[in-house]
């Protein structure tokens, strides 16, 4: 395997690079993790739920939410989704769309 010279360019993208995924940078994101759960623990569940697919959507939220801000559903119209099951098409926000897209 080639080894890469570590040029001032190299170390300044690695410094960026860890910087931005370091826990520092991840605490601020903290405020938007608890709405999200905050708001998942508010509504109804069954009596059983599956956790790991709890915890995806849940994810998901997050990192849609960091990615494209809070207030992405406010700010784009809605999304014609087509589903191949139906047949039908049905207007979407955007996070549901991107749900719906990541599904298939």
């Amino acid at each position: 395997m080639a080894e890469m010279r570590s040029t001032s360019e190299w170390k300044e993208w690695r410094q960026s690079f860890v910087k931005n995924i370091g826990i520092n940078y991840a605490s601020r994101l903290i405020p938007i993790m608890q709405k999200i759960v905050h708001n998942w623990i508010l509504l109804p569940k069954s009596s059983k739920i599956n956790m790991s697919e709890e915890a995806s959507k849940i994810t998901f939220d997050v990192i849609t939410n960091i990615l494209f801000g809070e207030d992405i559903n406010s700010k784009m119209e809605l999304v014609p989704y087509y589903d191949p099951k139906t047949g039908m098409t049905t207007p979407l926000n955007a996070h549901d769309s991107i749900t719906k897209i990541s599904e298939a």
